[in-house]
């Protein structure tokens, strides 16, 4: 439970001990009661006010990222998004369509500051963008009582693949739903580009067939030769798994 582990660190670091409340949520899309990690000490709560975190109420409140996140150096940037996501961040499986894959940010706003949820939800955008993870445009729906829930998506297959290997969860559960992401990514999602890479494979190997034999013996889908041979040429989209086999057999 990220309460637990935000518990714990706390204690690490100052030797203050806090504790788990359990409590339903006014907002957001869901009845289930949920958990807050409460501190009482008026002496960690002003430094935390020092780095920028808002106090009180966050759907009344005017805040952002602090610049010395938005400034500070990439593993200050991924350890604040994995933070953050693993909080307030989740990832959708479908059991129908598996190639169907979606992360998103959800953030509770009153309707008089949902201006200020939009600048913070570009910064994310701006942080994620720089590991090279593209989200799409920011999504504002009503929840209740003057309050509005603000969420970001990702649905890019490249673009979650790289939150996994240079940003990723804390949470066990949220860990092993994105590895299982990946692996479909890896089996269905098919891109606009790599057929230079193909071509390069065939013309170490000599031949189509020997191209694509060599690709089935790692690769996690099985493929013809006429497959590959139309994938080469540009001439219909390539699946991932195909290009991480063919990059891997070209060791690059």
């Amino acid at each position: 439970m990220e309460c637990t582990w935000f518990l714990n660190g706390i204690f690490d670091l100052f030797r203050i001990r806090g504790k788990i409340v359990k409590y339903r949520p006014t907002t957001g899309f869901s009845n289930r009661e949920s958990f807050k990690a409460i501190i009482y000490s008026a002496e960690l709560a002003r430094v935390f006010i020092l780095l920028g975190l808002p106090a009180g109420d966050k759907t009344r409140q005017s805040y952002l990222v602090p610049s010395w996140i938005m400034n500070g150096s990439p593993e200050i940037k991924a350890e604040f998004l994995r933070v953050l996501f693993n909080f307030d961040g989740s990832i959708s499986l479908r059991t129908r369509r598996e190639s169907a894959i979606e992360m998103n940010y959800t953030m509770n706003k009153h309707k008089d500051f949902i201006s200020n949820g939009e600048q913070f939800l570009s910064q994310l955008k701006t942080l994620l963008s720089q590991f090279g993870v593209s989200s799409g445009k920011i999504h504002i729906r009503y929840c209740a009582k003057e309050k509005y829930t603000l969420m970001l998506f990702i649905t890019n297959g490249p673009s979650i693949l790289r939150f996994h290997e240079k940003i990723g969860f804390l949470n066990d559960d949220k860990i092993q739903r994105l590895e299982t992401a990946v692996f479909r990514i890896n089996k269905y999602r098919r891109i606009n580009q790599g057929a230079e890479i193909l071509a390069r494979l065939k013309d170490k190997s000599g031949t189509d067939r020997i191209a694509i034999e060599k690709i089935n013996e790692i690769s996690q889908v099985r493929y013809t030769r006429r497959q590959f041979e139309h994938m080469r040429r540009g001439e219909t989209l390539i699946p991932i798994d195909m290009l991480f086999a063919a990059r891997k057999i070209l060791k690059e």
